[in-house]
């Protein structure tokens, strides 16, 4: 049952008095954070609300369970308060789980016949392997002329075949030479199996089988030399500087083939990066720049300094004109202070020429003090 059809049920069931007390004493067995607030319009429903919300907030364990004495008070459950909607929806997904379930799962009958399978081939794969292994052991004690594998037969059959067409040793020996095998030891291995196990009428053409199998020695023996001889000339190139100097040679220190080179990271590149202008602009030029001003602070001034031998004298350092205000000071101070106003182009010629001051009087930019606004303003 949803939250709204819980509260019209007991909205309709209870009365103001009793849901009251109600929430009192769930807050009073409660410790929670959430404030018993009284409502006032729509209180039954917003009663019921708060009740709901403290049970979802709580932890159930700490959560006491409370038991209804009167049972007459319990609302009756009709479907005018239940939604009927949400309940066919539930229905219809718990039929479709139990048909799912009931299409997926097996039943005991093909279980029984799985189990039957496996005991079946159980007991008729443990005779067979019992067998095999005892063939294998006979086959690998006996001498017998039937033991031979696919590769052995097809080989007497060749050798068969050979003698009744004729062939002859230089034959053999030019098949040999035109398809030499590609691992010669395989080769006379094979060749002495087939030897050993032959019958009468084979054994006609073991000049050929013999002739055939010196060859894959002999091609065996010239690989296995060259192996040593490349090896020995490895051996050589890997000489240490002692086997060196033993053998009346000179180390020769080898020169590294690559030459340490310089790395130097990309620099960005500022897009927004421009140019400065330099070029003189003349009096009766209309092209010319805004003169923005800046202010200054000079400090340490002496006090029978007036204001026009200040601009007098900056005028014939800088060939600038400026605007000069003197700064009232809180407490009396034994020297003077002054705001200069030039143009913002200027600020080098002041603030990096020292040789224009004179010696104890301090320039920086002009700092304003910060003024403290009340909150509200």
């Amino acid at each position: 049952m949803d939250e709204e059809s819980l509260i019209r049920l007991c909205v309709g069931a209870y009365s103001i008095t009793e849901i009251t007390s109600a929430k009192n004493l769930l807050f009073e067995s409660i410790s929670t954070s959430t404030r018993n607030v009284s409502r006032r319009k729509n209180k039954e429903q917003k009663e019921i609300e708060d009740i709901i919300s403290v049970f979802k907030s709580t932890d159930p364990d700490k959560t006491p369970i409370f038991v209804a004495r009167v049972l007459d008070k319990l609302p009756p459950i009709t479907f005018d308060h239940i939604d009927v909607t949400a309940l066919l929806k539930d229905i219809i997904v718990l039929k479709s789980e139990v048909k799912y379930l009931k299409e997926s799962s097996a039943t005991n009958e093909q279980l029984d016949i799985i189990k039957q399978d496996l005991e079946h081939m159980k007991q008729s794969s443990s005779p067979t392997m019992r067998n095999t292994n005892r063939d294998l052991s006979g086959n690998q004690s006996g001498n017998n002329s039937s033991d031979f594998s696919p590769h052995q037969l097809s080989t007497n059959k060749l050798c068969v075949e050979s003698a009744s067409s004729g062939m002859t040793l230089n034959t053999g020996v030019q098949r040999l030479s035109e398809a030499p095998p590609a691992n010669a030891g395989a080769c006379a291995e094979e060749q002495n199996i087939t030897t050993a196990h032959a019958s009468p009428d084979v054994c006609t053409t073991s000049g050929i089988i013999i002739t055939e199998q010196n060859k894959c020695f002999s091609q065996n023996f010239n690989v296995k030399q060259d192996m040593i001889t490349s090896n020995a000339s490895k051996n050589m190139n890997k000489m240490s500087m002692a086997d060196i100097v033993r053998q009346g040679g000179a180390w020769k220190v080898n020169e590294p083939d690559q030459e340490w080179q310089e790395f130097q990271r990309r620099k960005l590149r500022n897009r927004q990066i421009g140019v400065k202008g330099k070029a003189a602009v003349g009096p009766d030029d209309k092209f010319k720049p805004a003169e923005i001003k800046t202010s200054l602070f000079l400090s340490n001034v002496h006090k029978d300094t007036s204001e026009n031998d200040i601009i007098q004298y900056i005028l014939s350092k800088t060939k600038q004109n400026i605007s000069l205000q003197k700064i009232k000071m809180k407490t009396e101070k034994p020297y003077n202070a002054y705001k200069i106003i030039v143009n913002r182009n200027a600020l080098d010629i002041f603030l990096n020429n020292e040789n224009i001051w004179p010696e104890g009087v301090t320039c920086r930019r002009f700092r304003p003090y910060r003024t403290t606004v009340p909150n509200g303003e």
